[in-house]
């Protein structure tokens, strides 16, 4: 089972080169702490989604919140039925995934 890529700098030039494929992705603030982690069965769409904030921040109370720490990011390319399996069990400790 393949790990996370290294952290990278969430911003266009990054994403870009990222794939269209299913998998699960974790997004850190400044100091490199992990605050959310998500699955996606397109991760680039996703990763783009947060660089730019598409989102109805009225629906889900804190996404704005997210979406202004959001600065690095890692990937890891799987199936989804694995990616849900490293979300849960990652997810415990990250801020944004608590709301």
């Amino acid at each position: 089972m393949a790990g996370f890529s290294k952290l990278k700098r969430l911003i266009y030039e990054n994403i870009k080169k990222e794939q269209y494929r299913s998998g699960v992705y974790k997004i850190y603030n400044r100091n490199k702490k992990c605050i959310y982690i998500g699955v996606s069965h397109r991760i680039r769409h996703r990763l783009e989604a947060h660089l730019y904030g598409r989102s109805d921040y009225r629906q889900v109370p804190g996404k704005m919140k997210l979406h202004k720490e959001s600065y690095y990011y890692s990937v890891c390319y799987c199936g989804i039925n694995t990616a849900r399996e490293k979300e849960k069990r990652n997810k415990r400790n990250c801020k944004f995934n608590k709301l």
